[in-house]
């Protein structure tokens, strides 16, 4: 079915769907042909209908929209592999740190955060953000495909979150993706080249965040 199908069949919907017949150009995948596999009430819903049978069929190319969107359109990026030079705390082999995210006077930590100059950006596990009150923007977030090995993908949802905080860094229009990482990677996020670059940061051999995270000399 074509999107413009899918959405008048179910408006006002969020919706689990497969791509039949997709296409790739220039890093933008157009989804040409989908099955609806289920609709649902609310976003939660959706999400752990995409993630419990992403869970069982990794390599179908599954996606959560909601119908009052206009398009459907996917950016693709892919992981080009963790670089292990940096001397920061190694959490399963990985260069990895806890930090804390504060958004409207909440905060959490999140103990396994991958540091990864092989990512170009920096992802959250939806479900540990959501302890402070961030969650999957389906209607307005932009889709993104996240490759990596043998052809297995991830989808995530980029957006905007005003008023987030990284440790002391405050991130007022700095984009970060929402997806599912806890389960396939085994860590609550990844701080990506993008991160790195706007926090003007600089890897250093302590563990705390806050000596992880010093600025460059001016």
């Amino acid at each position: 079915m074509k999107w413009e199908e899918i959405t008048e069949l179910n408006p006002g919907r969020f919706i689990l769907v497969e791509a039949i017949k997709a296409s790739s150009n220039n890093r933008v995948r157009q989804l040409e042909d989908m099955a609806v596999i289920q609709d649902y009430d609310n976003p939660q819903e959706a999400w752990n209908g995409y993630k419990y049978l992403h869970k069982l069929h990794p390599t179908r190319e599954l996606y959560v929209f909601h119908t009052s969107r206009s398009d459907v359109e996917v950016v693709e990026e892919f992981f080009s592999g963790v670089r292990r030079r940096m001397k920061i705390q190694l959490q399963h082999g990985l260069p990895g740190i806890s930090l804390t995210l504060t958004h409207n006077n909440q905060s959490i930590v999140l103990q396994t955060v991958l540091f990864d100059t092989g990512c170009a950006a920096t992802i959250f596990d939806t479900d540990a953000l959501a302890e402070i009150g961030i969650h999957i923007d389906f209607i307005n977030g932009r889709a993104k495909r996240m490759y990596r090995v043998r052809g297995i993908s991830e989808i995530c949802y980029e957006q905007h979150i005003p008023g987030l905080q990284i440790e002391p860094i405050a991130l007022n229009d700095f984009p970060i993706q929402l997806g599912s990482i806890q389960e396939p990677y085994g860590f609550d996020g990844i701080l990506g080249i993008d991160f790195m670059i706007r926090a003007k940061c600089k890897a250093a051999s302590h563990r705390s965040p806050q000596n992880v995270f010093k600025p460059h000399p001016l």
